[in-house]
C-alpha cells in the first residue's frame, strides 16, 4: 500500500485512537483498508480498552455505515467507538440546530391551563397567570409578571435561566432541577427584575437581574438577538 494515498489516517493520542478518513475515496476503499489495518496485532496490545474517536470530515456517513464501521471496530477487543466526528450534516439536523438557535416571541397574556413552547429561547412580553406555563429548550424572558410555571433549558441544558420582570412563580424548572420557591441568592437593591438559574451546588436559585452578565456571560450574544 502506498502510504502516500493513505485512506485511513490511525493516530495515537492521549484521548484515545484517532481514525481519520479519506474524504475523497469510496465508502468501500473506507472499509477494506480499515479492516487490514485493525487485523494487526498491533492494536490487540494492552489491558484496558481504547476509545476510538472517527474523524470523517466532510464524509457524510449513513447510519448503516456508522453501524458497520463500529462492528469493525468492535472486532479489534482492546477498541471501542467513543464518537463520530463530521464537519456536514443532514438538512434535517440543520433545521433543528436552526429552531435551538431562533428567538420564539410571543405578546400575550398566558391564562391557567395555556401552554408556550420553544424550541429554542422564548421571549414573552406579556404575563404568566397561576396555572399558565411557558417550556422552552433554551433561555426564557418574561417582560411581564411571572406567576405560573417556567420551565428552561427542558432539552436539558442546566445553563439555561428564567428571567422575568416580576418574578413569584408557582414552579420554576431548569434542565431536571424544579424549585417551588427559589431562594434569594443575593439582595436585589430593591431592583424587582430578577432571574432564576442553577448555581455550583445544582440548585435553582434567584438573583439580582444586575448580576445576570457575570454570572452567564454568555448571554451577551443573545441580548443582540432580542
Amino acid at each position: 500500500m502506498n502510504s502516500e494515498q493513505q485512506n485511513v489516517l490511525i493516530k495515537g493520542k492521549r484521548e484515545g485512537l484517532f481514525i481519520y478518513f479519506n474524504e475523497d475515496c469510496s465508502y468501500s476503499d473506507i472499509i477494506n483498508e480499515l479492516t487490514e489495518k485493525l487485523s494487526t496485532n498491533v492494536f490487540s496490545n494492552g489491558q484496558s480498552r481504547t476509545p476510538v474517536f472517527i474523524e470523517t470530515g466532510h464524509r457524510y456517513l449513513k447510519e448503516y455505515q456508522e453501524k458497520e464501521i463500529k462492528e469493525i471496530i468492535n472486532q479489534t477487543k482492546n477498541l471501542y467507538i467513543n464518537s463520530f466526528q463530521s464537519l456536514v450534516i443532514t438538512k434535517e439536523n440543520a433545521l433543528k440546530m436552526k429552531q435551538r438557535s431562533e428567538i420564539v416571541r410571543e405578546m400575550r397574556i398566558v391564562r391557567s391551563g395555556q401552554v408556550i413552547e420553544s424550541q429554542g429561547d422564548l421571549l414573552l412580553i406579556g404575563d404568566v397567570n397561576p396555572g399558565g406555563k411557558l417550556v422552552a429548550n433554551g433561555n426564557i424572558f418574561v417582560l411581564g409578571n411571572l406567576r405560573g410555571i417556567a420551565h428552561a433549558g427542558a432539552a436539558g441544558d442546566r445553563e439555561a435561566v428564567v428571567v422575568a420582570t416580576n418574578m413569584d412563580p408557582m414552579q420554576i424548572y431548569i434542565s431536571d432541577l424544579f424549585s417551588r420557591a427559589p431562594e434569594k441568592d443575593s439582595e436585589s437593591d430593591g431592583f424587582n427584575f430578577d432571574f432564576a438559574y442553577v448555581n455550583n451546588e445544582n440548585k435553582i436559585v434567584l438573583d439580582s437581574i444586575n448580576n445576570l452578565a457575570k454570572i452567564r456571560s454568555n448571554l451577551a450574544k443573545i441580548e443582540r438577538g432580542i
